[in-house]
């Protein structure tokens, strides 16, 4: 009598459940992949948005100190607009000296931020609700002019940035010692 010898090997591939709990597994990760995937990306956004502002400010300050820019004269004083209504941010050079951004002055570079964002808020010191925030420099100081309009306030200047879907935001912050830092809020 003939029997059919023990088999070698043993069975091979994947059962039917095995499938099913290796797809459902790999949908659960590529669904949470794909959710998170426009959260950081605003992220990632937003932090450029801020840095841009605070490039803006440094450029500011360092074509002051430097004393020359080609674009204009010799020994005038720089600055950055911050105006929360328009949601736009102008470097400028003060031409007329008046410590603010005027129609003569000259406009280095002026940028509106992304529609996904905004100037959430802007403060100096105590006063809050900041509707135009001016920060000059002028040569020799690294000194910021924190100007509430055309007024000249002293303390810490805070520009929040933030998502308008209500996530994350950013707050840049001049002192008037000229210190420009970028943080989380």
């Amino acid at each position: 009598m003939l029997c059919n010898p023990p088999s070698t090997h043993p069975s091979a591939g994947f059962g039917l459940i095995e499938l099913l709990v290796t797809m459902s597994i790999m949908t659960l990760v590529s669904t949470i992949v794909l959710v998170n995937q426009g959260t950081f990306n605003n992220a990632i956004v937003l932090r450029n948005q801020t840095y841009e502002i605070a490039f803006m400010l440094r450029q500011a300050q360092l074509v002051a100190v430097s004393g020359t820019d080609n674009r204009v004269g010799d020994g005038q004083r720089f600055g950055v607009q911050i105006n929360r209504s328009q949601n736009s941010v102008t470097l400028f050079s003060d031409t007329n000296n008046s410590g603010t951004y005027n129609a003569g002055d000259t406009v280095l570079d002026s940028r509106r931020l992304d529609s996904r964002f905004e100037i959430d808020a802007v403060s100096i010191g105590s006063t809050n609700n900041v509707a135009i925030l001016h920060v000059i420099f002028e040569r020799p100081n690294f000194d910021a002019q924190l100007r509430d309009g055309g007024t000249l306030r002293t303390g810490v200047a805070e520009i929040v940035v933030s998502s308008r879907n209500g996530g994350t935001s950013r707050v840049i912050q001049v002192t008037n010692s000229g210190n420009i830092s970028v943080i989380s809020n």
